[in-house]
């Protein structure tokens, strides 16, 4: 499980890695480039149960790239100073970019046999959605944040 050179991690977060390696390390290899090449702060990770979620935060946008169990992982995003929220699947849809919600669901086996091989498994299911949701978001960065900072609502 490796980062991309330029992404370093605190201490709490390589514990937090650890923990949750499988869906830590997909999104912040696929979706650094918010940090890099748009301004983000450095990401927030957290986790809970068999859950996660990494926070990208700007001046005046939140994205949450999020994990919920068992197969499902979303990116929320939200202008700052407006409570309303908007998943991908949705803002897509308003802004007419193609999306095939299958593409972007954890597929996984029922059963694991061992826990390492359970998190290479799951990593690898987890790596494809992310980085088809990521794709998706840096190709329609500019339609994408722009929507967000001139909607007065997201709902």
């Amino acid at each position: 499980m490796i980062l991309r050179d330029d992404i370093t991690l605190s201490k709490k977060h390589r514990n937090s890695f650890r923990v949750f390696p499988y869906f830590f390390r997909p999104v912040l290899n696929h979706f650094y480039f918010l940090k890099d090449d748009y301004g983000f702060l450095k990401p927030k990770l957290d986790t809970w149960k068999n859950e996660g979620v990494v926070e990208f935060r700007s001046k005046d946008i939140r994205i949450l790239v999020e994990y919920m169990s068992p197969n499902w992982i979303g990116v929320c995003f939200q202008k700052i100073n407006i409570p309303e929220r908007i998943y991908e699947h949705r803002l897509f849809e308003v802004l007419d970019i193609p999306y095939d919600a299958d593409l972007a669901k954890v597929s996984q086996s029922q059963h694991y046999q061992e826990i390492e091989k359970e998190i290479q498994e799951m990593e690898k299911a987890i790596e494809k959605p992310v980085g088809y949701l990521s794709n998706i978001i840096q190709d329609n960065c500019e339609k994408i944040f722009s929507y967000l900072r001139n909607s007065s609502s997201l709902a």
